[in-house]
């Protein structure tokens, strides 16, 4: 897989782009919460090759440590990029967090005609940093929306807590349930404590073309089944050009992806241990993962397939 590298300053968006001689005609790009130079990304990349797409990988640069008043323009630069490259259709894909990039770029950029969001929630995110002061993973950017719109922040749930106190109860969450970290408690007191609102929800009525929601009942990251499940009534309750499917599974966790690029990630013994590692919920529940991930890769192919058309 060859890479071309691009860069907000010359480009106008920070990512990775690798194009297919067989299909000069559809692009989806893969949206990271950390530079799109990693693992995770190129993966995601490779595995959309294979299924017959042209990939792209976007994130923030490495000088930001995280997702904190990210230019959504990003990706609408990059649309505009491939168009200018001879391609017609465009999509999105994110995971966790990449989700809400995901989501919050299509409902604003109408030449996206597939998303595919993975564990997603329906509101926008606060602005974080992933910079290890204090030797912590994430915390909150004070007073900062995770992304802007036009050169304005989007409204955006705010953090329930500050730095140390945000990390501690990731940490602490995730000992009292066994796992490597968790902050399901964490995000359902975000929504007790302040009440989302219409304008801090993502426009996901707006959206064009295919839109899948994916997520599991026991994820312990955030109530993704809530969130889509508020998408989805808001996507029936109103007039819009999407077609929606909503994949919900009772075992998979946090870590949902499709199985086919799941095994470009890692061989399987290693993932069934990993996952249980990371998430006790998923102990006893390794076959019911991996229905799950087969599932969900067998619908995500058949839309790219569709969408293709």
């Amino acid at each position: 897989m060859s890479l071309i590298q691009y860069t907000v300053e010359k480009d106008g968006f920070c990512g990775l782009f690798s194009p297919i001689a067989e299909n000069r005609n559809a692009a989806v790009i893969v949206l990271e919460d950390g530079h799109p130079d990693n693992y995770l990304v190129k993966t995601a990349m490779k595995w959309l090759n294979r299924s017959g797409v042209s990939a792209m990988g976007i994130g923030p640069e490495k000088y930001m440590k995280g997702v904190h008043n990210w230019s959504l323009e990003n990706v609408e630069n990059a649309v505009h990029f491939l168009k200018s490259q001879g391609y017609e259709k465009f999509g999105v894909i994110g995971s966790s967090f990449g989700s809400n990039m995901a989501l919050s770029a299509a409902a604003r950029i109408p030449e996206i005609t597939l998303t595919i969001a993975l564990t997603p929630n329906d509101w926008v995110y606060w602005g974080i940093l992933n910079d290890k002061v204090d030797g912590t993973s994430e915390r909150p950017a004070d007073g900062e929306s995770a992304f802007t719109w036009r050169g304005k922040p989007l409204p955006y749930m705010p953090s329930p807590y500050k730095h140390p106190d945000y990390w501690n109860m990731f940490r602490k969450e995730g000992k009292q349930r066994g796992d490597f970290v968790a902050s399901l408690n964490l995000h359902d007191l975000a929504e007790e404590k302040h009440p989302v609102t219409e304008a801090e929800r993502i426009p996901v009525e707006k959206i064009n073309g295919y839109l899948i929601l994916a997520g599991a009942r026991d994820d312990v990251m955030w109530n993704t089944c809530r969130g889509i499940s508020r998408m989805k009534k808001k996507i029936e309750e109103t007039e819009c050009n999407c077609k929606l499917e909503v994949l919900i599974y009772d075992h998979c966790s946090h870590l949902i992806f499709p199985e086919s690029m799941v095994k470009l990630l890692l061989p399987d013994f290693l993932v069934d241990l990993i996952l249980q590692r990371f998430y006790s919920e998923t102990k006893g529940f390794v076959k019911e993962c991996r229905r799950s991930r087969i599932d969900l890769d067998e619908h995500i192919q058949v839309a790219i397939k569709e969408w293709m058309r």
